[in-house]
């Protein structure tokens, strides 16, 4: 760490104190004080955590009231315990709003959850409340600290875009040497005017949604531009596709590409540490579950709705909340030593599946390994436009789509989601991003009844 580095975490530390935040860094000490103990004693950390929770929350919050005295909470019986909580959801709050939280908080801040899903709920939160603690820490173990320049190519609330990419605005902080920048319809403009804040600022990382940075990179290779070596990159918002990491890698000269993944409401939740390709996850902070529709916890290496429980939350407790994101959970431990347990993948959110009647997913993750074998294919976008039916909307590179090709991939479909579905297709002449500055590859029935579509001009099949 240089003398500007030690320098810009005295300064973070100082402002932590002014705005009465000093316990966070003890914090993130605390957690690299236990990542290196065994599984079985972080998850023993977990369950005194999630006893000292559920207690609060039936004694302390209105809609679980009549959970008193029912189960023993107990750090023996938690497991067991926190099944008998209903799952919570936005729709669920914003009908309940008053009979969710702590009537008695005095320091609570109201705050927006995003809106991918299709809907948005307002939540509260205490300042003293841990609940992006995991933040600094994953942030330290990719290497992120203060005074460490970066670039970050994703939507801070401060940014606004103009109608006239001349006018693009962005965030910066000369003191931390941070530069935010909205990947919201970046075009071939906005890119080129992306390319030169990077040249003239020389970011050591990278930090942003998926797609935009992959967007950025492929901007860079096609254009053969010069690019420094990054120290890392760090990723989330989008399923990790094997493409993504590929062309980032190449563009930024380097191998450490992170995935994580985070939510408006808990921070970061997960976080690659370089020795695997799961994602860390911190039993001290959250508890997780991966279940079906029914809410059953599925087994490991199966693919389900994923559940989160933050541990630290008191003032409004967000219990078994369903984020509406699919993952995949493993068993098996990181070559890095950590006790944190893994999350094998997150393959994309719920409304980007095709679900079957027989109520089976096909993610993103696994069209893209389908349309693999195409090589005449450019880029898709699959739409289930009924219960059963999907529509393929193909990018060409050259060429048609083939009676065979056809017959291939209906048959990789079927198989995926072990269900008869009906293919129709078309072809199409571009993927444009959506507002947000994502690229959805796969747009699921509730999108598609919600009118949710990239402008993707059509010219039949």
């Amino acid at each position: 760490m240089n003398p500007y580095e030690m320098l810009m975490g005295a300064a973070v530390e100082a402002k932590r104190l002014l705005k009465g935040h000093a316990g966070k860094a003890g914090f993130t000490r605390y957690l690299e004080s236990i990542q290196y103990k065994s599984r079985d004693e972080i998850m023993a950390i977990q369950a005194w955590e999630m006893s000292a929770l559920l207690k609060h929350t039936v004694e302390n919050i209105p809609y679980y009231s009549y959970m008193k005295g029912g189960l023993r909470l107990e750090p023996d019986t938690v497991n067991e315990d926190i099944k008998e909580f209903p799952v919570m959801t936005k729709a669920i709050i914003k009908e309940n709003f008053d009979r969710l939280h702590d009537e008695t908080a005095k320091n609570a801040r109201r705050f927006k959850t995003g809106g991918t899903s299709g809907t948005s709920a307002i939540i509260l939160r205490d300042k003293n409340e841990e609940v992006h603690s995991a933040d600094e820490y994953f942030n330290r173990m990719a290497g992120v600290i203060p005074g460490r320049s970066r670039l970050m190519i994703r939507r801070p609330e401060s940014v606004y875009f103009a109608d006239n990419p001349s006018d693009v605005e962005y965030s910066s902080n000369m003191l931390s040497r941070t530069h935010g920048v909205s990947p919201a319809y970046m075009d071939k403009e906005r890119l080129a005017l992306l390319y030169s804040l990077y040249i003239k600022k020389h970011p050591r990382f990278i930090i942003g949604i998926t797609d935009p940075v992959y967007r950025f990179a492929q901007y860079i290779l096609d254009d053969n531009l010069k690019t420094y070596e990054a120290e890392a990159v760090l990723l989330g918002g989008q399923t990790m596709l094997p493409k993504y990491k590929k062309t980032i890698a190449r563009a930024f000269r380097t191998d450490r590409i992170y995935d994580r993944y985070g939510a408006t409401e808990f921070g970061i939740l997960g976080h690659q540490c370089g020795h695997s390709d799961g994602l860390h996850y911190i039993p001290a902070i959250h508890y997780v579950e991966v279940v079906d529709n029914d809410y059953k916890d599925v087994e490991t290496g199966v693919t389900g709705q994923f559940l989160v429980t933050n541990l630290h939350k008191r003032t409004m407790p967000l219990i078994r909340y369903r984020i509406d994101d699919l993952a995949t959970m493993t068993n098996e431990s990181c070559g890095c030593g950590r006790g944190f347990p893994l999350i094998r993948q997150f393959e994309g959110r719920r409304i980007e599946a095709v679900v079957s009647p027989k109520h089976t997913y096909m993610t993103p993750l696994s069209f893209y390994d389908a349309m693999e074998n195409f090589e005449n294919v450019a880029d898709f976008v699959a739409v289930q436009t009924g219960e059963s039916t999907v529509t393929m909307k193909l990018l060409m590179k050259h060429g048609a789509f083939t009676d065979l090709q056809r017959l291939a991939l209906r048959k990789d479909v079927n198989r995926y989601l072990d269900y008869p579905m009906k293919l129709e297709f078309e072809y199409i002449d571009s993927i444009d991003p959506l507002p947000n500055g994502k690229v959805m590859n796969v747009i699921g029935y509730e999108n598609y009844k919600s009118g949710m579509k990239h402008e993707a001009p059509s010219h039949g099949a």
